[in-house]
């Protein structure tokens, strides 16, 4: 203890240094780690207290869907609860969706909406509304703004209308993906829907918040669909599109996770080189104590003692540090979603960091510390080169060179410093391999399973049919096909969207064929990657499908895997099916209409940007202008699917990170640089007694410098490799096509400026070892 005492009273700079160092590193990982759990947690605790509906039940859908009772839906045994909502068919902008509760239980009593900015909307006033945040992003709107929107009349004319924005909200049916309500939503008020009453085409909803909640929404729908003859139900359980969206954010979570694991594997190399080199100074006074009667157990103690004072210090530091930063997550989605004030105290991470940053740094200054008190070596000791070595340095004609090389591979270099380094050069590397391989992701949506540009949907009664002939009319579509979007059936029990195309002129728009083959008659189907995994079914494999509720289970034979664009609640990317339009209206049962198709999927001509970079924005509102002649249908862009809508927010955390791991990587270099440099003040100077000038001391230096940076670029290599494995495994995950892109110019430019940073870090010991006095620094050795 008194060794400990003497220790903090003459070294209390490096110990508050290396505090700093442990509770930099202990609250970059804490905050991290805190960060990701607050990631997954905020959209489950915005669901708690919206208390959105289980089911949204469309009363008056018409055509081939049911048309039910309201007083008989609220009667039915499973129903708590229940408020009255009207949709307002707009024509433009046809993402958009206005609804309008029946009266003040929406939002008041339940459904709450999160206010992002301004005000909910007075009830009383039907000129007010709020937006969801994802159509105030995509159409400019703050509160204080105007929104038009056309709308179809009961003539079928359309007929505009303007609402003064009061507020930016965020309800959990918002968020993306959201098929069934849309997540462009504009919500009007009661008064609202009182004085448009008969004027406009609307569509009486119902929202029902049931006993037993989603458990319970199958047994609901088949008795409302008795309720309505038998009739196809039109409604939309939001638990499933509650639980994509969990899915997506619970990716940015385990991001965050992962980038926590390398923070902290990195901050312990260092922190062990550092308290190694602490440890070495410490031991100048080991034979000494040695010799008055102190054991080497009672030395190993005090070292540990003092990593134990040292990482304490750095964990209360690392704390605050975390507590401070808190207020940067979570990001993307989830900081939408999060509820309470931005900074704030995980204390269950806050602890954890705190244990973890104490006994890291005892963990890392233990075996140091057991070895200077068994050793007790002299810090004198010269550094023997080895004959491998001394064969390398020979071959090297460069004087300069070969001593620099030589003082670099002395075995007493820190190899954890340079393990650090590599890693992470590695790092830096896989992060340059991913971000390049997610931006190519985002800029080819083929990739992804879109192939198609805008899909053309009917927002009346109008059969799909009626708007053919206006689209291949146009000059600026390149192919166009009918289609069948997210159609609900069941493979071997399990719930898949299905997607299907056929007519018009182009082939088969929908899925991108990963291995296999596209269907080619009724009997043949095309599963996901991960539907096929869940199924543990192979290509060959015969599988039974039917629509829940229609007739017996048919087989059919799994021909290949594709890439299913988001464009339903179960056809996510990596599942969905794949049928021929003969081989879905197959499974229709006899008595059943057949309903027309969702809408046309069309491709322009030309080459246009990835989804929500506005490509495609100038043929769009002219085939809107089109088609909208032809009655009250509406265009709507291809979207990103919503799992690369949150990557695409986290895109430049994989190079953030490696930067940070750059980062460390070149403080790593520089700091073994220092103390080598100071290591072998004895050899320099014996250099300069034996003739060296002071130029050819700081070339030494700087060959030193050089030959770290070289063993550290061993990283590339296998940042390359492991860059490629992380982007195949994310692809894998997601069931998408993995191609990887190596940028080699970046590559090549990294490799240059780690040795080009590392030789200017080495100016300045450099010109230090150039300068020393050499019968002082000799006089002292």
């Amino acid at each position: 203890m008194d060794d400990v005492r003497a220790g903090l009273r003459a070294r209390w700079r490096s110990w508050l240094t290396l505090a700093l160092v442990a509770g930099l590193i202990g609250g970059l990982v804490t905050a991290v780690a805190a960060g990701a759990r607050r990631t997954d947690a905020a959209y489950p605790g915005l669901t708690a207290w919206s208390n959105p509906p289980d089911d949204l039940v469309s009363l008056d859908a018409g055509g081939e869907f049911a048309s039910v009772d309201a007083a008989a839906v609220r009667r039915l045994p499973q129903v708590a609860a229940s408020a009255p909502l009207t949709n307002y068919v707009s024509l433009s902008p046809a993402q958009a969706a206005l609804m309008a509760p029946g009266d003040a239980a929406i939002p008041a009593a339940r459904w709450h909406r999160k206010l992002l900015s301004g005000r909910l909307p007075d009830p009383g006033r039907p000129d007010e509304a709020d937006v969801s945040f994802t159509l105030a992003q995509s159409m400019h709107l703050s509160p204080g703004d105007t929104v038009r929107l056309r709308l179809l009349g009961v003539s079928g004319k359309p007929v505009s209308v303007w609402f003064r924005v009061v507020g930016v909200e965020a309800a959990p049916s918002e968020f993306p993906p959201q098929y069934g309500t849309g997540i462009d939503v504009v919500w009007a008020t009661p008064a609202f829907s009182r004085q448009q009453r008969g004027a406009l085409v609307s569509q009486r909803d119902i929202a029902l918040w049931l006993r037993g909640g989603a458990a319970v929404v199958p047994a609901v729908e088949r008795q409302i669909t008795r309720l309505g003859g038998g009739k196809a139900l039109s409604d939309y359980p939001l638990a499933p599109q509650a639980a994509n969206t969990r899915r997506s954010i619970h990716q940015q979570a385990v991001t965050l996770w992962l980038l926590a694991g390398m923070l902290a594997l990195l901050g312990l190399l260092v922190l062990d080189q550092l308290l190694a080199r602490l440890t070495v100074t410490e031991a100048a006074d080991y034979r000494t104590l040695r010799a008055l009667g102190i054991s080497a157990a009672q030395l190993t103690e005090a070292g540990l003692l003092r990593a134990a004072l040292i990482g304490t210090a750095g964990a209360v530091a690392g704390t605050a540090g975390a507590v401070a930063v808190s207020g940067v997550f979570p990001i993307g989605l989830a900081a939408v979603a999060r509820l309470g004030p931005g900074v704030t105290a995980d204390w269950p991470a806050l602890g954890a960091g705190m244990l973890a940053t104490v006994a890291g740094t005892v963990l890392c200054a233990a075996w140091p510390a057991w070895r200077a008190a068994v050793a007790v070596t002299r810090l004198s000791d010269i550094p023997v080169t080895s004959a491998r070595q001394a064969r390398v340095a020979h071959a090297i004609r460069l004087v300069t060179a070969a001593t620099g090389l030589r003082l670099a591979l002395a075995p007493r270099t820190g190899r954890s410093a340079i393990a650090a380094s590599v890693l992470g050069v590695l790092g830096l590397s896989a992060a340059v391999v991913f971000t390049a391989s997610s931006a190519h992701l985002l800029a080819t949506p083929r990739l992804y399973g879109v192939t198609w540009d805008a899909i053309v949907e009917g927002l009346g009664d109008e059969p799909i049919a009626a708007v053919e002939r206006a689209i291949a009319a146009d000059s600026q579509v390149a192919s166009w096909a009918p289609a069948y979007l997210g159609v609900l059936v069941q493979v071997n029990g399990k719930q898949v969207g299905v997607i299907t195309t056929s007519g018009g002129a182009g082939d088969a728009m929908a899925a991108v064929p990963v291995r296999g083959r596209p269907p080619r008659g009724p009997q043949e189907i095309v599963l996901g990657e991960r539907t096929l995994a869940a199924l543990g079914a192979h290509i060959g494999s015969t599988v039974l499908v039917q629509i829940p509720g229609m007739g017996k289970p048919t087989a059919r034979t799994v021909v290949g895997t594709a890439v299913f664009p988001a464009v339903g609640d179960q056809s996510q990317l990596g599942t969905g099916a794949e049928l021929t339009t003969s081989g879905l209206l197959t499974l229709v049962a006899p008595h059943v209409p057949v309903p027309p198709p969702s809408g046309v999927l069309v491709s322009f001509q030309g080459q246009h940007a990835a989804p929500g970079n506005d490509g495609g924005g100038q043929e769009i509102s002219a085939l809107t202008a089109i088609v909208q002649r032809a009655g009250p249908y509406g265009v709507v862009p291809a979207d990103t699917p919503v799992d690369l809508v949150n990557f695409g927010q986290l895109q430049d955390l994989p190079l953030l990170t490696g930067l940070g791991l750059g980062g460390l990587a070149m403080l790593t270099i520089t700091h073994l640089l220092l103390t080598s440099v100071r290591r072998h003040r004895r050899e320099l100077s014996v250099l300069r007694a034996l003739g060296f000038t002071p130029r050819q001391v700081r070339a030494t230096v700087g060959w030193m410098a050089a030959s770290f940076a070289t063993v550290a670029l061993a990283g590339v290599p296998l940042g390359i490799a492991s860059g490629r494995l992380a982007w195949v495994a994310f692809t894998g995950q997601l069931g998408i096509v993995p191609v990887t892109v190596v940028p080699a110019g970046w590559v090549a430019a990294l490799a240059a400026a780690v040795i080009a940073l590392s030789v200017a870090v080495a100016a300045v010991p450099a010109r230090s070892a150039a300068r020393a006095r050499l019968a002082a620094v000799l006089r002292a050795e």
